[in-house]
């Protein structure tokens, strides 16, 4: 009770200094309890707070249910008296250890002492963690409490209108540089430090969207570090700067947008060694245009600066592009079970399409989103066929039955029935083969595109078949898989098939490691 006590203070304590500090602002009349106060105060201070502490709760969850996934399963070992499992006891699965010792990795306890769900306090910012999270997220607390209040401080109040000061004066990044005519006619050269601002404002809105977002599928997979709220700060730092530097080179949103090539733009002289001169700048309206291209540079990550480059035509290394036709995404949804709300929910465990689910831990999968560990397995394992014969293939192998990759495993590799080895059948090691080497429209334009040549023979002997399985079935996702396979199979052995064993340790897998 005192433990629980203790922390509970600890979690109100940065709430209790955050009331404190308004109240005595508000009371000494050093600011008014308006909309913009209220709005940096809750978006700026309280988000981050609120943040670490679902971290927290999610980190105690997940702990339970990795407890009660190896208590399921069998995967702690027993005591040597046959008795109960020791509490936290270890485990010979290298994945269930990673996604337990992943929990427990930033709470530095010792090492002797068994990693289990009492260890961990029942309350946000009792550990010292918690703290520095905290603490490293000082920079983007205040970054946001500036921007917030700039968001939504009323325009009269920021730009001086109708008042004695202004909150923000013209700035040398805002209107260094501006023509002589405007910088004489202080109407124009209002309207024009209030464009400015309005495109740093919504260029700031966009960042902390994606700031929330950022923090958001951290925490989803529980990859909230100190260095995620320092990221956070630069990506807002640099995207308000860089949006300000593009608005100031392009005032012109039909630049941005497209709308004048750069063809028809006028030219220098050849003082500036042939570029393209901007547009007259239009001191009295930021165009609707800007509304939206503002909030992008924020949103996206490097849009600003990747435009910024093209626009000064500053030569830097550039990406292959022709191959990006050849190497599109294959969507979770070409795979049984997982429909567009499923892959939607599966994006928040940073899976965003087969690969990606392919070279995922199951039992991670399990723990960090809603769906069970059969689904999980069922997954991973079509997608890890899926992407090693590509999704052509892959719907010609379902329409054999062959749906993941354990199932291609057992077509093409010798078989343990009644403690003696059985080959696979030879018609279907040859349908296997005609699957594997049957040519698609997609692999046909990649070759005629790159100059690859015709496509290879197709595979006859028994022996290049082996080989091919070796080379599908070696590799350290499928043997992770099948080895969380195996130890759930056993779990179920008196109702599995009575003359068929295809293990771990099975002869056919022996085959494979001495070929």
């Amino acid at each position: 009770m005192k433990a629980a006590s203790v922390g509970l203070l600890r979690l109100l304590a940065p709430f209790a200094v955050l009331v404190v500090v308004l109240w005595l602002l508000i009371h000494m009349g050093r600011i008014r309890p308006t909309l913009p106060v209220l709005a940096c105060s809750f978006l700026a201070i309280a988000t981050p707070m609120i943040i670490i502490m679902i971290r927290h709760q999610i980190r105690r969850t997940r702990v339970a249910m990795i407890e009660l996934f190896a208590e399921s399963f069998g995967f702690l070992h027993r005591a040597p008296q046959g008795g109960d499992k020791p509490p936290g006891g270890s485990s010979d699965n290298v994945s269930f250890e990673f996604v337990r010792g992943k929990y427990f990795a930033d709470l530095f306890l010792d090492p002797k002492e068994p990693q289990v769900l009492s260890r961990i306090p029942m309350f946000a910012m009792s550990v010292s963690s918690d703290w520095m999270l905290l603490l490293c997220s000082l920079p983007y607390m205040l970054l946001t409490c500036f921007g917030m209040y700039l968001v939504f401080l009323p325009a009269q109040v920021a730009l001086g209108l109708g008042t004695d000061v202004a909150w923000f004066e013209p700035s040398l990044l805002l209107l260094g540089g501006a023509p002589a005519d405007i910088l004489a006619d202080k109407p124009a050269l209002a309207a024009y430090h209030a464009n400015a601002l309005t495109v740093a404002a919504l260029a700031f809105a966009g960042a902390y969207c994606f700031t929330l977002r950022m923090f958001l599928r951290a925490v989803a997979v529980f990859d909230l570090s100190p260095l995620t709220f320092l990221r956070a700060f630069a990506h807002m730092v640099l995207s308000v700067a860089i949006a300000l530097v593009v608005y100031r080179t392009a005032p012109d949103a039909a630049t941005i947008w497209g709308v004048m090539p750069w063809s028809e733009a006028p030219a220098t002289g050849a003082a500036s060694g042939g570029a393209q001169a901007q547009t007259p700048v239009e001191a009295t309206s930021l165009g609707y245009g800007w509304v939206a291209i503002a909030f992008a540079f924020g949103f996206v990550p490097d849009s600003a600066l990747n435009y910024l480059l093209r626009l000064s035509r500053i030569v830097h290394k550039s990406v292959y592009s022709e191959l990006e036709v050849h190497c599109r995404q294959i969507p979770l949804t070409v795979l049984d079970g997982i429909d567009h709300q499923i892959a939607f929910r599966l994006e928040e465990a940073n899976v965003f399409d087969v690969q990606n689910l392919a070279t995922f831990n199951p039992i991670m999968l399990h723990v960090e989103s809603p769906y069970g560990i059969y689904q999980c397995i069922d997954w991973i394992a079509q997608a890890q066929l899926c992407t090693v014969v590509g999704p052509e293939r892959f719907l010609l192998l379902k329409s054999m039955n062959i749906r993941t990759i354990f199932d291609l495993e057992r077509a093409m590799l010798p078989m343990e029935l009644d403690g003696q080895m059985a080959q696979a059948d030879p018609a279907l090691r040859g349908a296997m083969a005609a699957a594997l080497a049957t040519d698609c429209t997609r692999s046909t334009k990649t070759r005629t595109a790159l100059g690859l040549g015709a496509a290879p023979a197709p595979l006859s002997e028994a022996a290049t078949l082996d080989r091919l399985a070796r080379v599908i079935l070696d590799d350290l996702h499928v043997l992770r898989l099948r080895q969380v396979w195996a130890q759930i199979r056993d779990k179920f052995a008196e109702t599995a098939l009575p003359n068929e064993r295809f293990r771990n340790d099975s002869p056919a897998v022996k085959q494979l490691d001495a070929a």
